[in-house]
């Protein structure tokens, strides 16, 4: 065939040339047309006989059926060498769907079809137009196999087959049913002497092992065990792995994968127990557990649970092992995995890791690609999975050690306990709602009681919040004084430079350059290194209670670099941060780690999103230690992400007790008040007009008028507007009844009566019916729930030390959700293809119409742009109320298929809409872990930027933008691409934002436009309208334009405003920078359904002054936090802290009310609540950096402090630092510009000269240079730094970005190993088509020229 095809091409093309040159250039062409034309030599050739036509055979199915369906063809091939060159095979797959050729599966003369895949049938039918199995029935037969959502007469009425044997050959699978199945559809087809043979079932639930044959599959554990035993594969005292898996791998003919890891168990020493069934939970609980009801393994790897549901963590917690998700990458290659930044794809985050958590499956662990190979022997490309060899070494070896939990006697485990300490301070050891030493102390006494090695130590909080802040803390750099200090405790390791490189070596090379990039040479690092008389060392600070060590997490490190701080996109662990987690593998050798409370840094370095590698830097300093985390029962978000990315078993933890607010001191007169004046206002007239002014300075000194937003004055007859006074008694009611969280939780402690049944009334008394999957608790249910948790919790901790199985189970907010008590569970999510729920939809609506109605009749007219927060947690708590806004902002909506499953979107005609389509900018919007809710509020916003009519916002500045960055120098095409993105985030990965650590910093700027510059570079990232994380900065200060309204939600009653960072910082950072845009800062409102009884829309200045109030200057929760003692001391620190971070952004919302009032509570003590012995007590330290952060909010005239205040607070903050010395952290040793201004106005109001020295002193000591030369260098900083982001400010990124995957379709392998059989076919046809133009040609120039017969 190829020398006829070449032998009259050939001649052609010469004639073709021009004559000079046209038989030289067609012997240059010869190659060439070798290496087109052999592909198409490889095809069948035409059949030889009119008798035998060809027979077209194809299937339709999944990825996963390919290799037994290939290996069958091969099989009837040679069983059938009159079949060759006759049967053609093609498949219609998901890594083949853009490659299928229509036309040729249209003219199939028989189709296979998996009805499991109607929806990959239902696509092709609309990317191609036609109706395949329409197309094909009227001339062949399309056999109908497996089950789908459609029933069965939904194909059979199209003309399909359905047959119970040809169904049959399906379910069982195995390679002659396939190959019984191959032949059934060839005599469909008119193919004589095949025979089909009954068909041979197949194994429900089995075990495995592999051989070279294929493997062996047994029906019992007896006839397993026997055959392994001879063999010698069954040794006693061997760890026992076992290794879950579909049968369809087995009897599909994939198990390359399966193979390796069992492979890598034995390589390992291990005995391996591989084993198939479906479901997944019942095939655990069924193979592996004896007649006994004893575990057959130590430890599980599963490749199962891709279709776990709420009861398959109950039938694992019966097999008490803890069980690794194994996950294969379902459209990617290896190296597509290694170089994306999403890591795994929507399809594969939710079946791999989502839905397998439900089952309680912990570290997800990638360990095989789907790579697309060649057959020669067919001419067909297939796809298989292939082992990631590295990644199986490391899955194996964390299971290890988690079975090594199990079998190592409990006295003789290192366990190592690690807290949160950030900033670095003796102040700052704790966590979110959690007391860190309280808890310690529940560890340790029940680790003491279970036979664990905690020494002689006393295990009082007290003594043990001693050692921790005197002796294992983390420490600045601007403070080397405090470091010495503390090292004279002796109570720390070293690490040796050298040590530290050899195993910086050790780091894959592309995380390993990374951090030398970016923080240089090993020997030049400062941050907790010091300098001994022979040698420099890395400091790793830490406590050992006989086998337990307690140390800090090391701190991020941001700050330590000024220059990373403004300018870097993205940071890696810093190399001390590094040599803790390397210390405690290869030196401390641990058994297991575990991170003490919300939240950590760990899950956050940079790396994938999911499905991390080996350059990620979560999985590179984790390693195989295993991970158990303690975790706030509220923070699913958050806490998933610690399931993912840093490897976590998650035991979760109650939240504090809720207590009614109350009203209290002025908020109290200021109700008496109010009640005076409507008991006078109509029999003493005189009287209430008195009590009118007195209501009005009320109002005005405790800062209600501010929170509500009114004008506190008396009409022109010197009366008191009713309507307004209507509003501020509804408020005070509201703070009388707000349910506030008393003090802490300790992990393990059950709460007293008196707070078991002060929540349970909280959680009753509100009513739920609007939200989601309402039902209703009964009381005794609710309090007998808060007792498991204590007991719960404490054991789900040590049974997870043992190597056992934490259950799985929701979380949230009791109130809000009273399921998610008990406590003690490794707790999971929501489904993330069911946002937004249809309850959810309908208070969503409910709130943007009171949103919309509000801005009407405040404004006149609807806003033309509102930007919106979303937040991962969030969206968790309220599943999509804040989303479906967004939705209904645009005038679209959602739409759910037959299970409740969002499938898409519609637009709301404009005449049932009845108002402008409102334009939507969406900064954050938790697009890793709602994936497919990005993508629907993008196809949201390209349907409507794309209709012509009137007063649609979103088109008009959709079209504004396209010619402002036509005018800039983009294409239409890339300006019209880009006009059309409303979702902005950092990148994919990458957690950066710096907006709270730049405010934290305030010695080091004098001006806001670097927290607005490093939230526009670091958010400036698009997404959506073929984008996924491409920087496009310019666009997103296009989008900031015009933003009016800026919206967050809050669906907890835990969380607020003011008791984190992350609220002001991306809300408070978006409005900072829309101002830096705009010149003027908009209105920032709240999605509030914090009491699902009250959902509104509240502005930002009631909500943060609802909490202010409510909560940091009310004497029952101050009381609260007294009990907790140091942790308590924290908290007020903390909302002190975060009032800085709103005033730093949005100065508007703090204002000198709030300020003086923190000031009259916490140093005046005006409730006499003791504040003074309290601190002095529990945590001076804390006190001085309370007070140290007033003073800096002073300083930077954020605050206009009177004198006498300014006088008292320099008094106070000095006479701490006198009795107990300096506390050194960020806003104090770290800032000596501050350091100074306390020495300058501390002269000026008064203080005494001794007391300033000793000041001076004591913070000379530990910052080891002058305060002025290190203030007049950070001054210079900040004004050369403030100078050169304003001169950048308008440059445009650069930076390159990566396409956005469809939602359509999984994204498909793109490196095949050889040259597939679709791309050679596509080759010669093409080269083909070109000889046809040539022969063109050359009849065209024969026609040219002159005629010969002449």
């Amino acid at each position: 065939m190829l020398h006829h095809f070449l032998s009259r091409a050939l001649p052609l093309i010469a004639r073709a040339l021009p004559a000079p040159a046209s038989y030289f250039s067609a012997l240059l062409l010869l190659p060439f047309c070798l290496v087109f034309a052999l592909p198409a030599a490889a095809q069948p050739e035409p059949p030889a006989s009119a008798e035998k036509p060809p027979i077209s055979l194809s299937y339709l199915f999944s990825d996963g059926n390919m290799t037994g369906t290939l290996s069958a063809y091969r099989t009837l091939l040679q069983q059938n060498p009159g079949l060759k060159g006759r049967v053609s095979l093609q498949f219609l797959s998901e890594s083949f769907f853009d490659d299928a050729d229509p036309a040729a599966l249209a003219s199939s003369d028989v189709l296979v079809l998996d009805m499991m895949n109607q929806a990959m049938l239902d696509r092709f039918d609309k990317a191609h137009a036609i109706d395949l199995v329409e197309s094909i029935s009227r001339r062949g037969k399309v056999i109908v196999v497996g089950r789908g959502v459609q029933p069965l007469e939904y194909f059979t009425e199209q003309g399909a087959i359905w047959d119970t044997q040809a169904q049959a050959y399906w379910q069982f699978g195995g390679q002659q049913n396939r190959l019984s199945l191959m032949q059934f559809a060839l005599q469909q087809a008119g193919v004589e002497g095949l025979t089909t043979p009954a068909p041979q079932p197949s194994l429900k639930f089995g075990y495995y092992y592999p051989s070279k044959t294929g493997g062996q599959a047994f029906a019992t554990w007896d006839q397993f065990a026997a055959w392994m035993n001879e063999r010698g594969l069954l040794q006693t005292g061997k760890p026992r792995v076992a290794v879950g898996f579909y049968k369809s791998k087995f009897y599909g003919a994939e198990t390359e994968v399966i193979d390796a890891v069992i492979a890598e168990i034995e390589q390992a020493g291990a005995v391996a127990i591989p084993f198939f069934g479906y479901p997944g939970h019942v095939a655990f609980e069924r193979l592996l557990i004896d007649e006994q009801g004893v575990a057959r393994a130590d430890v599980g790897l599963s490749f199962l649970m891709r279709f776990a549901n709420f009861e398959s963590s109950k039938s694992l917690a019966k097999i008490n092992i803890p069980v690794i998700n194994l996950a294969t990458l379902y459209g990617r290659s290896e190296q597509e995995w290694r170089e994306s930044a999403t890591g795994l794809s929507l399809f594969e985050g939710t079946f791999q890791i989502a839905v397998p958590e439900l089952a309680g499956l912990i570290a997800p662990t990638v360990v095989g690609s789907r790579e697309r190979l060649y057959d020669a022997a067919t001419n067909i490309s297939i796809v298989i999975d292939k082992p990631i060899a590295p990644r199986i070494e490391m899955a194996v070896q964390r299971a290890l050690h988690y079975g090594r939990l199990a079998e190592k006697p409990v006295q003789e485990r290192r366990i190592a306990l690690m807290y949160y300490n950030f900033p670095a301070g003796q102040a700052n050891i704790g966590a979110s709602y959690l007391n860190i030493a309280e808890s310690l102390e529940n560890i340790l006494r029940a680790m003491r009681e279970s036979g664990y090695d905690v020494g002689k130590a006393d295990l009082s909080a007290a003594s043990i919040l001693a050692d921790i802040t005197a002796k294992a803390r983390n420490i600045g750099s601007y403070a080397p004084g405090d470091l010495e200090a503390m090292l004279k405790q002796d109570s720390f390791a070293e690490v040796s430079m050298a040590t530290y490189k050899t195993w910086l070596d050790a780091f894959d090379p592309a995380l390993r350059n990374k951090i030398l990039a970016d923080w240089g040479p090993v020997e030049q690092e400062k941050l907790m290194t010091y300098q001994f008389e022979n040698h420099r060392a890395f400091i790793i600070p830490r406590l050992e209670y006989g086998n337990i060590i307690l140390l800090p997490q090391p701190v991020r490190g941001w700050s330590e670099d000024l220059e990373k701080l403004y300018h870097a996109d993205d940071l890696a662990p810093h190399h001390q941060y590094v040599a803790v987690y390397s210390w405690l593998r290869n030196t401390v050798n641990i058994d297991a780690l575990v991170h003490m409370g919300t939240h950590g840094t760990l899950e956050w370095l940079d790396g994938k999103d999911s499905g991390l590698s080996r350059e990620d830097a979560p999985d590179a300093l984790l390693g195989d230690i295993p991970n158990i985390n303690i975790y706030n029962v509220d923070v699913v978000g958050e806490g998933l992400i610690a399931r993912r990315r840093g490897m976590a078993t998650l035991v979760d933890h109650m939240v504090p007790s809720f207590v009614a607010g109350e009203l209290y001191g002025d908020l109290a007169a200021l109700n008496e008040t109010i009640n005076d004046y409507h008991n006078n206002e109509h029999k003493n007239e005189a009287l209430a007009t008195i009590y009118a002014r007195k209501i009005i300075e009320q109002l005005q000194n405790t800062g209600i008028a501010k929170s509500l937003g009114i004008e506190a004055t008396l009409d022109a007859d010197g009366e008191l507007d009713h309507e307004i006074l209507h509003e501020v008694e509804e408020h005070m009611g509201e703070l009388r009844a707000q349910f506030i969280p008393y003090g802490m939780h300790a992990f393990g402690k059950l709460p007293d009566e008196k707070m078991r049944r002060s929540t349970v009334d909280a959680i009753t008394s509100v009513d739920r019916s609007q939200l989601p999957e309402f039902k209703l608790h009964q009381a005794q249910q609710i309090e007998d729930s808060i007792i498991e948790s204590a007991s719960r919790e404490i054991a789900s901790l040590l049974n997870a030390l043992s190597g056992g199985f934490v259950s799985g189970g929701s979380g949230g907010e009791p109130i809000r959700n009273p399921d998610a008590y008990p406590t003690g569970k490794n707790f999971y999510g929501i489904d993330p293809s069911k946002v937004p729920k249809k309850a959810a939809w309908e208070l969503g609506v409910k709130l943007a119409e009171q949103m919309l109605s509000e801005h009407l009749a405040e404004h006149g007219e609807y806003p033309q742009k509102v930007s919106f927060v979303i937040w991962g947690d969030e969206t968790m708590r309220h599943e999509g109320i804040l989303e479906s806004q967004i939705f209904y902002l645009l005038g679209t909506r959602p739409i759910w298929d037959g299970r409740d499953k969002v499938v898409g979107v519609e637009v709301i005609p404009s005449k049932e809409l009845g108002r402008p389509r409102i334009d939507i900018l969406i900064a954050s919007a938790a697009e890793g872990m709602f994936h497919n809710v990005t993508m629907l509020m993008d196809q949201a916003v390209q349907k409507v930027k794309a209709l012509e009519e009137a007063e649609n916002f979103v088109r008009d500045h959709y079209l504004a933008t396209k010619a402002t960055l036509i005018e800039k120098g983009y294409s239409e095409q890339e300006a019209d691409s880009r006009a059309g993105v409303r979702i902005f985030d950092e990148p994919p990965g990458i957690y950066n934002l710096n907006t709270a650590n730049i405010a934290a910093a305030s010695g080091t700027w004098d001006s806001d436009i670097g927290m607005a510059n490093d939230y526009i570079n670091k958010m400036g990232h698009g997404f959506g309208n073929g984008f996924w994380g491409e920087p496009m900065q310019d666009v997103f200060k296009l989008a900031l334009g015009g933003v009016e309204k800026v919206v967050h939600s809050s669906s907890t009653m835990l969380y607020g405003a003011l008791d984190n960072d992350d609220f002001f910082m991306y809300m408070g950072g978006l409005a900072a920078a829309v101002k830096t845009v705009d010149g003027e800062a908009p209105e920032l409102v709240v999605t509030n359904t914090r009491n699902p009884s009250r959902p509104e829309m509240t502005s930002i200045d009631k909500f943060i002054g609802s909490e202010f109030h409510s909560r940091y200057v009310n004497p029952k929760w101050i009381k609260g936090m007294q009990q907790e003692g140091y942790a308590g001391a924290r908290t007020m620190v903390e909302f002190v802290e975060y009032m800085w971070g709103w005033d730093a952004t949005v100065s508007e919302i703090i204002d000198d009310n709030m300020w003086q009032q923190s000031f009259e509570v916490y140093v005046q003590d005006k409730h006499q609540l003791g504040m003074e012995a309290f601190f002095d007590d529990n945590s001076p330290h804390a006190f001085q950096d309370m007070s140290a952060r007033m003073l800096e909010t002073i300083r930077k005239d954020y605050w206009q402090a009177d004198p006498e205040t300014l006088k008292e607070l320099l008094g106070a903050y000095i006479e701490s630092v006198k009795k107990h010395g300096i506390s050194c952290t960020e806003v104090s040793c770290g800032n000596p510009r501050l350091m100074e201004y306390v020495l300058v106005e501390g002269q000026k109001s008064g203080l005494t000269g001794l007391d300033l020295s000793e000041f001076r002193q004591a913070v000379e000591t530990a910052i080891q240079a002058s305060i002025e030369t290190l203030a007049r260098e950070a001054e210079e900083f900040a004004t050369n730094n403030d100078t050169r982001i304003a001169e950048l400010y308008e440059a445009a990124a650069t930076l390159e970005g990566f396409a956005m995957e469809p939602i359509e379709r999984q994204q498909s392998p793109t490196q095949p190993s050889e040259l597939s059989g679709a791309t050679n076919n596509t080759i010669a046809y093409g080269f083909q088509a070109l000889v046809l133009l040539l022969l063109v040609f050359w009849w065209y120039r024969r026609r040219q020229q002159p005629s010969t017969e002449d």
